[in-house]
């Protein structure tokens, strides 16, 4: 059975073989190839490119007098485009290699197509004029890229380890949604930590914690393995009892705080992804715990640190 990539090249090369009339004069002197995204790069559809086009110089990077080719890494598939051929072609493998020979192939399909079988008159090309500066053609502005949205079930454990307060552990899931592409992403999160007992001066409160977090993240590395660091908005739905006192009484608390976390992403299948990242929460308003006559006898942790492990699915 032929693999997806390889029907993805047939498909590219007989839309273009299609379009493409025979042409006379030799391909362009230079061609620079400019790239969205990692998969492929510019630099390995430049090196894909040289050997099919022996008298053109190849190079990354856009420079105005040369041809223009711009490719984009679109997640599942890729881009093409050369002069006014667009091509997007499936490639959920992500084989970052086949993609560039797919794309080198169809760039040089179109500056230098083949002759048609029945054309006898072109016995061969004409000169090409050294001593005129070909205009280059204004740069095509490729599509703005797609969203990624994706989804993560996890677990995490959070610690609060505030000298001057209560040093506690809680454990729970965590759900997360995801927006973004490539590079970023932003991602809404919401986690449910077991209950823990607060040993205070006079007592005791039993906190039941619902974590919740706004963040935008940075994303970078290789096509299999990506490091992740950002920053956002924390809430914190905190549900108090108080435990060992008289009359004790429940309440319900939402806090607002600043959230920052580093981890990593490692890709185990075409749209799964294995997640591992710690955080850090600084809550700057604890709440204090008032206790008649002996007045404030503790406060919320103002610091949680949380450690969280999950699988992520990319949607689309």
């Amino acid at each position: 059975m032929a693999r997806p990539d390889a029907f993805g090249l047939a498909r590219a090369l007989v839309l273009v073989l299609l379009l493409a009339r025979p042409a006379l004069a030799l391909p362009p002197a230079e061609i620079a190839v400019s790239a969205r995204g990692e998969c492929p790069a510019a630099e390995r559809v430049q090196r894909q490119l040289a050997p099919l086009l022996v008298e053109t110089r190849v190079h990354a990077g856009s420079e105005g007098s040369a041809e223009q080719v711009w490719v984009a890494d679109e997640g599942r598939g890729f881009r093409v485009k050369v002069r006014d051929v667009e091509r997007a072609i499936d490639n959920p493998a992500r084989d970052c290699e086949e993609r560039a020979r797919i794309a080198a192939v169809l760039v040089a399909l179109v500056v230098d197509p083949p002759l048609s079988a029945g054309d006898s008159t072109a016995a061969e090309p004409a000169p090409r004029p050294r001593s005129a500066a070909v205009p280059a053609p204004p740069p095509a502005r490729l599509p703005p890229a797609e969203l990624r949205w994706a989804s993560m079930a996890g677990a995490t454990a959070a610690l609060a380890p505030a000298p001057d307060g209560p040093r506690t552990w809680g454990v729970g899931p965590v759900l997360r949604a995801l927006m973004g592409q490539a590079a970023w992403d932003v991602s809404l999160s919401a986690a449910f930590l077991s209950p823990v007992t607060l040993d205070l001066e006079t007592g005791g409160v039993r906190l039941t914690r619902f974590p919740l977090d706004l963040s935008a993240s940075w994303i970078f590395g290789v096509a299999g393995a990506r490091g992740v660091v950002g920053a956002g908005v924390a809430g914190d739905l905190l549900h108090l009892t108080g435990t060992g006192v008289s009359q004790a009484q429940s309440s319900l608390r939402f806090d607002v705080g600043l959230r920052s976390h580093a981890g990593f992403r490692f890709r185990f299948g075409a749209e799964v992804w294995g997640v591992g990242e710690i955080s850090g929460t600084f809550f700057p308003r604890p709440y204090e715990f008032e206790v008649p006559p002996n007045g404030v006898v503790g406060h919320t942790p103002a610091v949680w640190l949380a450690a969280t492990l999950g699988v992520l699915f990319e949607i689309r």
